[in-house]
């Protein structure tokens, strides 16, 4: 068992959740409370429980930030009915229940069980439903999107074409979702040592970067099999040399003979690898890398550049046809990405 003591939760920036009414809270008496990007709606559940209810806090929410990771802790005192609207945050949050147990719904998806026996994964941009039994609690490992779609390229080695999505229930028995579970352990242990991990920034960089292998690896997602396969298949040598060509000239004209040239294989070559090997076409792979680059360059650049001039630099020259692609894939406007810098 995970414990997070008090010592641990006296850093965190918390807020504690009362029922409006107290003892005379009405059948669909509720309480809003608005995080950044956020809108959570909470409601007991049961009418005697609100009926009981006094007004010391009902729910407490914790977080405590360490660069791209972030460690929350939630507990609900009653069985209560928690929503969560809004934009979001480009974050992938992983649950760890501790005590008690809840139910998550997202979309029109089946609703997945978290208790201690089984966590829970989700995308924070997200809109989503939570029900807790009395007296739950969890531990919440919040992961910057960026990072794991950095990682996922580099494992990849090409660009993605869809978003990342993990399988939401997880099942902690198993032995490579067992490690992600134990690597939450550390990190809480960790956090609770005044000289631990977060105060030395090339160690809490090397945990980030091992936390998110983990995660890809061993949490199924829509990019595992090709994961796997990517392994079971290295990329030729000519590929990886037109990949990285693209990389390097992201912000400037090039030709798919200037592409294949730099590979030193032919143009058919060329468009047969990307086929056979990224299920994509040689101009879809620059038009992603080129947008990657612009993602990087909104989330680097502070406001002393604008937008256009971002989008121009990687070649689109036309804003609502860039806002369109980018959009599509990166489920975010060009303006929200600049919000998280």
């Amino acid at each position: 068992m995970i414990a997070v003591e008090q010592s641990l939760l006296d850093t965190f920036t918390s807020i504690e959740i009362q029922y409006p009414e107290g003892r005379d809270a009405g059948a669909g008496a509720q309480r809003e409370y608005d995080p950044i990007n956020n809108r959570v709606t909470y409601r007991l559940i049961d009418r005697e429980a609100r009926r009981n209810a006094a007004r010391e806090p009902l729910s407490l929410l914790g977080m405590r930030q360490a660069h791209a990771l972030a460690l929350g802790y939630n507990k609900d005192r009653y069985a209560t009915d928690i929503r969560v609207d809004g934009e979001g945050l480009a974050r992938f949050c992983l649950v760890l229940t501790t005590q008690g147990a809840l139910q998550m719904s997202l979309g029109g998806l089946d609703p997945a069980l978290g208790d201690p026996a089984h966590g829970l994964v989700y995308d924070g941009r997200q809109q989503r439903r939570f029900e807790t039994l009395d007296d739950t609690a969890r531990i919440l490992m919040w992961v910057d999107t960026s990072r794991l779609e950095r990682a996922l390229v580099t494992g990849l080695d090409e660009p993605l074409h869809e978003t990342l999505v993990f399988r939401n229930q997880i099942d902690w028995s198993s032995g490579s979702s067992a490690a992600v579970r134990r690597a939450i352990g550390y990190f809480v242990a960790e956090l609770n040592d005044p000289h631990g991990l977060a105060t030395v920034p090339a160690a809490l960089e090397s945990y980030t970067d091992s936390l998110v292998h983990l995660m890809l690896n061993a949490l199924p997602n829509n990019y595992s099999e090709r994961l796997t396969r990517r392994v079971a298949s290295p990329v030729p040598a000519h590929l990886r040399r037109a990949l990285a060509f693209m990389h390097a000239s992201a912000a400037k004209p090039v030709t798919m003979a200037d592409v294949a040239a730099a590979a030193g294989c032919g143009t058919r070559t060329l468009l047969n690898a990307f086929r056979q090997f990224r299920n994509t076409t040689p101009l879809s792979a620059l038009h992603d890398i080129r947008l990657q680059h612009a993602r990087t360059a909104l989330l680097t650049s502070g406001d002393e550049i604008t937008t256009r001039d971002i989008a121009r630099r990687f070649g689109f020259t036309n804003p609502s046809r860039f806002t369109a692609a980018y959009g599509k894939r990166f489920g975010e406007t060009p303006r929200e990405t600049r919000r998280q810098a």
